[in-house]
C-alpha cells in the first residue's frame, strides 16, 4: 500500500474588514515599491500552528472541536516590527505588531491550539519542512520544533500580522518609504481559519466564527484577569538581570474557569539565590499582583515552598512561587525528572526556557524507582497522611531546603491519589514512547492498558471516579476502599514495570576506555584519534572502583571490545581485579573514523577543512572527508543491540542473556547517548563522556533499549548543558 502523503496544514487568526484592506495596503505599496516579494500576495493572517498532517478531515474535526472553547481576540495594533534575518526565509520580514497584553493572550489562544492539534501531526514530515533553515533557528525554537513540530510557540512566538518578507537588497527603499506611517489602532478578529499549502500556497480549508466574549453566556470570564496577572509577573522577571528564567506551569495555564485563579504555578530560576533575592521577590510580586486582583475582589497569598503544597482559602489567588538558583534547578532536574520534564512542555516562558538553563532530555528507567515522585514515594505520603514539602532557609550569602510536612485533609488525600495515577500513567507512557507528550482522562487509561493491563478496567475506574471529584470539587462522601485501591494500583504498577524492565529485560554496561596520551589534550590542541591505535595511560584501582562497584551489582555474562588497542588493554586491567568470560571483539564498537583528520588537532583540522566546521556550525552532521558521521556510528551501535539480544530471531530460541559489559570509545557514547535520552543531534557533541564511566543501558524486548545512568555519571555526560547568566547575556 503507498504512504499516506503528508499535509501541510496552518490554522490562522483572521483580522477584521478594515484591518485586512489596510494590510492588503501595505502590501500593495511593498509591490509597488520593490515587486514581488515573499508571502506578499498571501492574505493577511496570524499564524497559530502549522505542522504536517496526515489526515487533512481530522485536522478540520479537531480544529472545529478546540475552535468552540475560544473567543474572538481584541487587538490593538501597535506600529511595525522586523525580524531581520528571518530564520524561515533568510529576508527581513515585515509585520504589523500587537501590545504585549494581547501578545499574551493570543500565546494562551495557542497554547490551546497546540495542545489539541500538535499530538497528531506527522513528526517527521513535520520537522522536513523545516529542515533547510535548521541552523538558523535558536535553540528554544528547534525545542519547540521538535516536541511540537512548529519552532514559534510559546514565549518564543511574537504575534503578528505578516505583510512580506523582504530581500536584503530591496529593504532600504521599504523602509524609508513605508515604515514613516506606523499602524494604529484597536479591533476584534472575528474567525479562525485552516489553511492547506500546496507548493507553499495556502488554500483555504474551512473557516470557524469566534463569539465575541460577551455572547457566551459567561457573567464572568477569567482570562482577562490571567492577561493582567501574567503581565504583571513578566514585569518582575524582566527587571532583573540575574533571573534566567521563568515559566507558568499547571491548570493556571489550560483551566479557564475561575479556580485556576487561585493556583498559579510560577517557577523561577535565578543565578544565584540568597534572602535579599528572596525576600525581594516575594515583596515584588505581591506589589505587581496587589492591584489586578483587588479589583476583581480577590485577595493575594503566596507559597514560596517547594513540593506539592497546597495553600486553598476563600476569594485568594494563590501565588507557588518556586525559586531555585542556576544550581538547585540542575539539581532538581537530576533529582525530580518526572516534574522538570513535565514543566517543560509549558510554552509560557520569559527570558530563557527552563530547558535551555538544564534541560531534562528524557526519561529513565531507574527514574521511577530512585527519583522524588518515584513509583513508591507518592504512595508512602498518602499512607502516612501527610503533604511533605521543602522550605528554603536564607542566609545573606544563599539557600537551603529543608524537608517539612505537614498532615493532609480530605481534599489533600484525594488529589493525591488522583495525581498518583495521573503521573505514574503518563510518565510510563512518556517513558515507552519516548516523548514529552501524554494524554489525559480517559484516553490516558486507555493507553495506559496496552502497556500495564493487569486489572485495567478496575483501576480506570477508581483513576475516573478521582478525576470527577476532583473536577467537581466534590470531597464530601468518602470513595469506597480508596486506600486499598490505590496502593493495590501501584503495587500492580510496581510487578510490571519490573517484568518490562528488570525481569525480561538485558543490561549492558558500556563504558569508554581508559585514558591515551592523545586523549590528555585541551581544547583546540586535542586530537582526533578515532582508528589510531595508542597504548592507555597507567591506570590505578582507585580510577577503576566506581566501574568495578557497577559490575558487581550484576551477574556478567559476556564482555564485549572494540578492535582497537586502548579497548583490549583496559579490559585486561579491569579482569585483574573482575572476574568475567572472554571478551568478544566486535567491529562496530569502534571509534568513528576520522578519515583525512585522524590525528590532527582541532586546530590544524579546522585549518585544513574549514567546510566541514561550518557544516557543524549550521547544525549539519557531515562525514569527516573520507570517513563517518555521526549517523553511520549510531547505526554500528543500534546494529550491536539488535544482534545482542537475538529477539525476534526465529532462528534464536534461548533467552537472551541477561548482562553484558561493553568497553569502547567516545564518539559511540555520545551517539549513545544522545540517541537513547533524545538530544537534539547538534548538541551531541556538547556530551562529555568520562572515561571508565559505568553507562548503563536496559534493552527490553517490546519497547527497545533505555539509557538508564547513575547520578553522578549523568551530571559528567551533560556538565556542558548547565548554562550560565553570562551566557544568557
Amino acid at each position: 500500500m503507498e504512504a499516506t502523503q503528508a499535509i501541510p496544514v496552518f490554522l490562522a487568526l483572521e483580522p477584521d474588514r478594515a484591518t485586512t484592506e489596510q494590510i492588503r495596503r501595505y502590501k500593495r505599496r511593498v509591490g509597488e515599491l520593490v515587486g514581488d516579494q515573499l508571502y506578499l500576495d498571501h492574505p493577511p493572517h496570524l499564524t497559530f500552528f502549522l505542522a504536517a498532517f496526515g489526515d487533512l478531515d481530522d485536522v478540520v474535526d479537531r480544529a472545529r472541536q478546540v475552535v468552540c472553547d475560544l473567543c474572538a481576540p481584541s487587538i490593538t495594533l501597535n506600529g511595525w516590527h522586523t525580524f531581520f534575518d528571518d530564520p524561515l526565509t533568510g529576508f527581513h520580514t515585515l509585520v504589523v505588531d500587537f501590545a504585549e497584553a494581547d501578545r499574551e493572550r493570543l500565546r494562551q489562544m495557542q497554547l490551546r491550539i497546540v495542545d489539541s492539534l500538535g499530538p497528531h501531526r506527522d513528526g517527521a514530515a513535520s520537522l522536513d519542512r523545516i529542515h533547510g533553515r535548521w541552523p538558523h533557528l535558536s535553540g528554544p525554537e528547534r525545542v519547540a520544533a521538535e516536541q511540537h513540530g512548529f519552532p514559534y510557540v510559546g514565549a518564543g512566538w511574537h504575534p503578528h500580522f505578516t505583510v512580506a518578507s523582504i530581500r536584503p537588497d530591496d529593504w532600504p527603499s521599504v523602509e524609508k518609504e513605508l515604515l514613516r506611517e506606523a499602524p494604529s489602532g484597536a479591533m476584534v478578529c472575528p474567525r479562525i481559519q485552516v489553511y492547506q499549502l500546496i507548493d507553499d500556497e495556502p488554500k483555504l480549508v474551512e473557516s470557524f466564527e469566534l463569539p465575541h466574549a460577551s455572547a457566551t453566556g459567561h457573567t464572568i470570564k477569567p482570562q482577562p484577569l490571567k492577561d493582567d496577572l501574567v503581565a504583571a509577573m513578566w514585569t518582575v522577571v524582566d527587571s532583573h538581570d540575574w533571573i534566567l528564567s521563568a515559566t507558568l506551569t499547571g491548570s493556571f495555564l489550560t483551566d479557564q474557569t475561575l479556580a485556576a485563579i487561585s493556583d498559579i504555578d510560577l517557577v523561577v530560576i535565578v543565578e544565584e539565590l540568597n534572602e535579599p533575592r528572596f525576600d525581594g521577590l516575594q515583596r515584588e510580586f505581591t506589589a505587581a499582583l496587589t492591584p489586578p486582583l483587588a479589583e476583581r475582589g480577590l485577595k493575594l497569598r503566596i507559597n514560596a515552598t517547594l513540593g506539592p503544597r497546597k495553600l486553598n482559602d476563600d476569594a485568594t489567588a494563590v501565588l507557588h512561587l518556586m525559586l531555585y538558583s542556576r544550581e538547585a534547578h540542575h539539581q532538581h532536574a537530576i533529582k525530580s525528572p518526572f516534574t522538570c520534564l513535565d514543566w517543560q512542555r509549558s510554552m509560557a516562558t520569559r527570558k530563557r526556557s527552563m530547558a535551555d538553563v538544564y534541560p531534562v532530555f528524557g526519561l529513565q528507567p531507574h527514574h521511577f524507582v530512585s527519583a522524588r515522585r518515584g513509583i513508591r514515594d507518592y504512595l508512602h505520603d498518602f499512607e502516612r497522611g501527610v503533604v511533605s514539602y521543602r522550605e528554603l532557609e536564607c542566609s545573606h550569602d544563599s539557600c537551603t531546603e529543608s524537608r517539612c510536612e505537614e498532615p493532609m485533609t480530605t481534599r489533600d488525600r484525594y488529589e493525591y491519589a488522583y495525581h498518583v495515577m495521573r503521573f505514574l500513567m503518563q510518565n510510563l507512557l512518556k517513558l515507552v514512547r519516548r516523548s514529552n507528550e501524554a494524554s489525559d482522562g480517559a484516553a490516558l487509561v486507555e493507553e495506559y492498558s496496552t502497556v500495564f493491563p493487569q486489572e485495567a478496567t478496575a483501576y480506570a475506574n477508581l483513576f475516573q471516579e478521582l478525576r470527577w471529584r476532583k473536577t467537581q470539587r466534590d470531597f464530601s462522601t468518602p470513595i469506597p476502599q480508596l486506600d486499598e485501591r490505590l496502593r493495590s494500583f501501584v503495587l500492580d504498577f510496581e510487578s510490571q514495570f519490573q517484568v518490562v524492565f528488570s525481569e525480561t529485560a538485558m543490561r549492558h554496561l558500556f563504558f569508554r576506555h581508559a585514558p591515551t596520551q592523545l586523549n590528555c589534550g585541551e581544547g583546540d590542541e586535542r586530537r582526533f584519534q578515532g582508528r589510531s591505535d595508542h597504548d592507555i595511560e597507567p591506570i590505578t584501582s582507585a580510577q577503576l572502583a566506581e566501574l568495578i562497584e557497577a559490575i558487581a551489582d550484576v551477574p556478567v555474562d559476556t564482555v564485549y571490545s572494540s578492535p582497537l588497542q586502548r579497548c583490549h588493554q583496559t579490559v585486561e586491567q579491569l579482569a585483574l581485579q573482575v572476574s568475567f568470560p572472554e571478551r568478544i571483539v566486535d567491529p562496530r564498537l569502534t571509534e568513528i573514523d576520522y578519515g583525512q583528520c585522524e590525528g590532527l588537532t582541532v586546530t590544524a583540522a579546522r585549518r585544513q577543512h574549514a567546510e566541514l566546521f561550518a557544516e557543524w556550525g549550521q547544525g549539519f552532521d557531515p562525514r569527516f572527508p573520507g570517513g563517518e558521521n555521526t549517523a553511520d556510528v549510531l547505526a554500528r551501535v543500534q546494529d550491536f543491540l539488535r544482534s545482542c539480544a537475538g529477539w525476534g530471531d526465529p532462528r534464536t530460541t534461548s533467552d537472551p542473556r541477561t548482562t553484558s559489559i561493553v568497553c569502547t570509545h567516545n564518539v559511540l557514547l555520545r551517539c549513545l547517548v544522545g540517541k537513547g535520552l533524545g538530544v537534539p543531534r547538534p548538541e551531541w557533541h556538547r556530551i562529555e563522556v568520562p572515561h571508565l564511566a559505568p553507562i548503563s543501558v536496559v534493552q527490553t524486548r517490546d519497547y527497545g533499549w533505555f539509557v538508564d545512568l547513575e547520578e553522578s555519571v549523568e551530571c559528567r555526560l551533560f556538565a556542558n548543558f548547565l548554562h550560565t547568566a553570562q551566557e544568557a547575556a
